[in-house]
Parts: C-alpha cells; structure tokens; sequence
C-alpha cells in the first residue's frame, strides 16, 4: 500500500475542521488551532500539503503564511476565506498560494482541490529549457532515472545539502535546478566561491556577506519578497583551510534562516557533511548507456554542422573511461567544431587526442575481451594507434612517421607486420 500523503490544518472552527478532516479521510490529517502551534508542526515534519483559514483569530491567515514562508520556503498552501475579495485572493496567489477557496465550500470542492494539488506533486517533472549545460543530464538510464528522481526530491525539501561528484560535473546548475524547482524559485539564487575569501583578512567578508544574503527583509510586499535569498551555493570548501572550513559549517548549522544552503564538493565522505542532505552526481562512465545520447545533444548545442559520428570514435568513447567526464566530452565536441569548421563527420582527425586518452580506452577495450597475452596486448595497441595517426595525417605516411619519430622505412615495415592499409 502506498504511504498516506500528509496534510496540516490552521483552522480555528473545531467544527469546520472536524468537517475537513472527514472529507479528506485519505490523508494523514494533522489538526492545529492557533498560528503558533502550527508554524512549530511545520518545521517539525515535511508535510505535502497545508491547509490554511484566512479568517483566524488572532490574526490573518496570510500573515501566518508569510510566517512559514520565511521558516520554510518549500511548502504547498491552499487558502480558503468567507470573504469574496478578489485583491485578496490574487495577493495570497501572488505570495505563493497554491489555490484560495471561499467558505462555506462544498467538500468536493475542497477534495477536488487538494487532489490535484497532491497529483502535481507526484507528477513534479524537471524543466531543464531554461538553463544552460543541462545535456548531460539526458538520458534513459536507470542511473539518469534515479538521479533525476533525487533532484526533484531535494527540490521539494527544505534541507541544507551537499551535492558531490567528479572533476567535469558542473555542480553549480543542479543546484540552480533545485533551487528553480522549489518553492522559494521566486526568490534569488547566489553563487559564492570561498576559495575568494580564504585569508585571513578576508575571511570576515565572507561572514558579512553571507549574513547579509540570509537576513530577511521587515518587508512582506511582493517587491520585498522577490529580492529575498532563496538558495546559496558555496563552492571549493574542500579548498580552504581548515579552521575556515569549521567556521562556516559551524555557522550554517546555527543559522536560523530558512534559505537553503547547498555545498558542491568533490569527496562525499568527508566527515564534517555528516548533518547534510547529500546529492551523488554519477560520472559519465557509470552512465555508458547514456554517452550516444548526450553526445548528440552536445552536437546540436555547440557543433550543429557534424551529422554523423565515425563508428571508431563512437567505440574510442564507449571504452574511454573520461576522467573529466562531462566536461571532457564536451571539450571534444567544441574543438572539433572550431578547429574543423564545416565538416560533417566527427573522426578520430577531429578530436584533440592525447597517449593517455588513447591508451585508457584501448587497455579498457583489450581487458573486455579477456584476451591479456602481452603480444596480442602490444598488436591491440599499436595497430589502434597507428590506424588514429594515420587519420588524423590523411593517411600521409612520411608525416605518421615523423609525429611518431621514427624513420619512414621503420613505420612501413610496422604497417606490413600489423596487417594495416599501405
């Protein structure tokens, strides 16, 4: 059975509320009375949805959700009210609120409302279109799959996280992406390099600035909200000293702000991200399955004029194990488009090879085969080699030769004991 969806009531009527609870028997209702009580109720369990009466006691229901919106950001609201002011049903819209609904309502109409918002947030799918170097997170692996499935999770959370992955993964745009998908997405996104701030007489700065992007506005008015931190991004913690390294984590686990911190890092088991959320980007060669995919949509972003990818490149990559993963692909696709303007086929001559490219992806292709005798180990790799020289000279022989700085006489004699084209 799939677990119950969870939902928080502020509403002052026991009666209405008891109504309420009834007409949403498919839910785990949880009732509160007074603002109070339900703004601690909210910081103390993620809830799928809140239900709020604008018509309270002791004030507002509005003013209670600009409450909760400033301890917490990633919540769904819906309103209801016995007035029928239309300013005030646009105003709560405007600040977030999902649907305002006027009392006294027909219960369907309540359970229609609250349906659709619950079906919304099983459905959340992720809009990539307007963010850049976002192709690498295409795919239809079960690995792409999962990690999306996370991201969206994170979204919708209001947890401090760390998001950690190789050398070539660009960090930064997942968190973009989380915070665009989150409910505080109307709020700013800033970046802050702390290997910038790393010396002594600038560490302070970092304190400052960090206070002031956290610090809310006595302002509630739209304009007031927009300018609000939602999400900070701190980049190269694993770069500065260790006693700056104990300060800043130190502070953000004190802050009671609700904007969302999230850390890009290289290594996911350092023990100081013990408190935090964590997002494990995978590398692109756990997601081979993935590479022709993601190697067509870099060609329709940064070399729309290649068309067709040589059957030897397509298997130098699916063995290459790409240490700079992404980016490193990538870097393929753009030289090839800048130092071959116009051609259609992306070759081995296209590509900026280097001998540790080359052999990384011939020993990983000599090793699938299972086949380890050193001579057929040592052909495997020279008639590999030569064939790429070969292409990227035009197959000019006295030009292979001197790339590889031996004689003419010698290189031919190789050619004819390899078995390869003269």
């Amino acid at each position: 059975m799939p677990e119950k969806k969870s939902i928080l009531i502020l509403e002052n009527d026991p009666k209405i509320s008891a109504q309420i609870t009834e007409a949403l028997s498919g839910y785990n209702v949880t009732k509160t009375e007074n603002g109070e009580e339900f703004l601690s109720k909210a910081m103390q369990a993620d809830y799928n949805l809140f239900l709020i009466d604008f018509d309270l006691k002791e004030k507002d229901g509005l003013l209670v959700f600009r409450e909760m919106r400033q301890k917490n950001p990633s919540n769904k609201t819906i309103m209801f009210s016995s007035s029928n002011s239309i300013p005030l049903a646009v105003q709560a819209t405007k600040l977030g609120v999902i649907d305002f609904l006027r009392k006294p309502f027909d219960f369907d109409v309540i359970r229609k409302s609250v349906a659709k918002a619950i079906k919304e947030e099983e459905l959340l799918t992720l809009d990539l279109s307007k963010y850049e170097d976002t192709e690498w997170l295409e795919g239809t692996s079960a690995v792409k799959a999962k990690t999306i499935d996370r991201i969206i999770e994170l979204s919708q959370k209001n947890s401090n996280l760390v998001i950690t992955g190789e050398k070539g993964i660009n960090k930064k745009v997942v968190a973009e992406i989380i915070h665009g998908h989150g409910r505080n997405a109307h709020k700013r996104f800033v970046s802050i390099d702390m290997p910038a701030f790393d010396k002594e007489s600038l560490e302070s700065h970092f304190f400052i600035t960090l206070k002031e992007l956290i610090s809310l506005s006595d302002g509630t008015g739209i304009e007031n909200i927009k300018n609000l931190t939602g999400t900070i991004f701190l980049s190269g913690i694993e770069s500065i000293s260790e006693a700056f390294r104990l300060s800043a984590l130190q502070f953000i686990k004190d802050k009671k702000s609700p904007v969302k911190i999230i850390f890009g890092a290289y290594n996911a088991e350092m023990p100081y991200f013990e408190w935090l959320e964590r997002l494990e980007i995978p590398s692109l060669s756990k997601r081979k399955e993935d590479l022709p995919i993601i190697l067509s949509k870099y060609l329709r972003s940064y070399a729309p004029e290649i068309k067709y990818i040589s059957p030897g490149v397509m298997d130098f990559f699916m063995y290459y194990d790409f240490p700079g993963n992404y980016e490193e692909l990538k870097d393929f696709v753009t030289c090839a488009a800048v130092s071959f303007p116009g051609a259609e086929v992306l070759n081995f001559k296209s590509l900026p090879l280097d001998m540790f490219s080359f052999e990384n992806a011939q020993k990983n292709k000599i090793m699938s085969q299972r086949n380890y005798s050193l001579p057929h180990v040592r052909g495997e790799l020279e008639s590999a080699m030569f064939n790429i020289i070969m292409e990227k000279s035009n197959y000019d022989h006295h030009l292979s030769a001197r790339f590889l700085d031996i004689p003419h006489t010698v290189f031919e004699s190789r050619l004819k004991v390899l078995g390869l084209p003269q």
